[in-house]
Formats: C-alpha cells, structure tokens, sequence
C-alpha cells in the first residue's frame, strides 16, 4: 500500500489513548540505552516524561538532566562565547542569585547586577542608598528635610515679611527680635495668602514659637508661607528699628 507519491503510510494497530493488545504490534517511538532498545516513557496524556540519571539530593554521576547557562568569558561581547555552566543551589535546592558585582564596588558598564528597584511612571530606577547601603529614603519626593532662615529690619508701625517658605512640611516656626513686635504667620495660595497664627512676644519673654512636630504642617508647592513681623516699641523710627529672625524648621517636600 503507498500513497500518490508511493511513499508508504505507516500508521500503528491502536488508537491514541487505547490499552495495548498483546496480539499487536503497535508503532511506538524509542531509543537505545546501548545495550537494548528501550520505549519512550509519556505520562497518560502522551507528554515525555523528563528525568534526569541521578536523584534529588544525590551526589552527581554521568550526565543528569540539569539547567544551566552560558558563561560569557569575553565580557558580553559575543552571545556564542565562553562555557556553559550549571545553576547554583543550595542544600535544599534553593536557586542561589547574586549580581555580577561584588558589595561596595563600582558598577561595571557591561554587568548588570542585581538590584532591588522601582519605576518612577516611566523608567525603572534602582533603590538609592549611602556608601554602606543603607536606603535612602525621600518621602514624596519634594524638598530634603532642612532650615529656611530669613531675617528682615523691622521700622516700627509696619509688618515686615521676614521668612517665607514653600512646597514642604513645617515642624516648628521660631522667630525673635530684640524689640516688641507682633508676629503673624500667613499661609495660602501664592500671592493669596490669609493669616493662620498671631502671636505677640514681651520683655520676659521675646521669643515666640509654633510647634506643629506631631503632625506637621503641608504646605503645597501652589501655597506659600510667610512669616511676617510688626515692630510694636514705643520710640519712634529710626530710634525703635530692630532686626527680626525667622526659621522654620522643615521635614521633607511632599
């Protein structure tokens, strides 16, 4: 029996999936092992069943089925250089990763080590830390945690602005002068801000202060705050004139 090209069409006495007969010679695919020829092993569903010469946990003989990969001696410029070599375990058959470049050392150009990382919307981008590799950690993203420090000639009977800040979280507010004077903190949209604290210092006390270190105070990129002082002393300018000081304590920009 052949076909239209007299190629002759070999086809096995059982169906897929059917028991073996005895009687039958079925068609099947194998292999020799060197000595006899041995059967492809499938599982019930006809998929090759894959196993390689020596057991979990058993020290290596021949040639077992093993994952590798190829080790590129020529530092990456040709994908067919260098030797293949086996995944790295450990005792419980745990894939061991490290990176192409040791704790502390410069990044080289052609290696990519492994990194811990994040994306920015657009770009990934790795974890920043210091030189002993402690994370980084900028909160938001805004301005780094720091002091604005303003000071301003106070002329009596006029408000001063002495300090004035943006886009961060206020922990404290410290002002001083070495006169009387009225002190006033304004906040809001830029060029739209409206008075939040007043606060009026004296003789015993010439020092005045907001505390807002348990929550902190945001202030948005679109607002200012500002800090603005009146000199209150009773002599008349240029006589009363003294020097006001703010500073605002920050934490981080948002």
């Amino acid at each position: 029996m052949a076909d239209y090209d007299s190629a002759l069409p070999v086809r096995g006495n059982v169906e897929d999936g059917a028991s073996i007969y005895s009687q039958n010679t079925v068609l099947i695919i194998g292999g020799s092992d060197g000595t006899n020829y041995q059967q492809l092993n499938v599982d019930t569903s006809g998929a090759v069943n894959v196993v390689g010469r020596v057991a979990d946990g058993e020290a290596i003989t021949g040639d077992p089925l093993t994952n590798g990969g190829l080790f590129e001696t020529d530092g990456g410029s040709a994908v067919d250089s260098g030797d293949i070599t086996y995944l790295a375990l450990d005792a419980y058959g745990r894939t061991i990763v490290v990176g192409q470049t040791a704790d502390g050392d410069t990044i080289d150009a052609n290696a990519f080590p492994v990194l811990m990382a994040g994306q920015d919307g657009t770009n990934v981008q790795s974890l920043l830390t210091d030189t002993s590799g402690r994370l980084i950690v900028n909160v938001g993203g805004g301005t780094q945690a720091g002091i604005t420090y303003g000071t301003a000639n106070l002329v009596k009977d006029t408000q001063t602005d002495v300090v004035t800040v943006s886009d961060l979280i206020v922990k404290r507010i410290y002002v001083a002068g070495s006169g009387l004077m009225k002190v006033e903190v304004y906040e809001g949209v830029t060029a739209s801000e409206t008075v939040k604290f007043v606060q009026f210092n004296s003789t015993a006390e010439p020092n005045v202060l907001w505390d807002f270190t348990s929550d902190g105070w945001l202030i948005p990129s679109a607002n200012t705050l500002i800090v603005k002082c009146t000199n209150l002393e009773n002599a008349s300018s240029p006589t009363s004139d003294f020097d006001g000081y703010g500073t605002i304590v920050e934490e981080v920009g948002i």
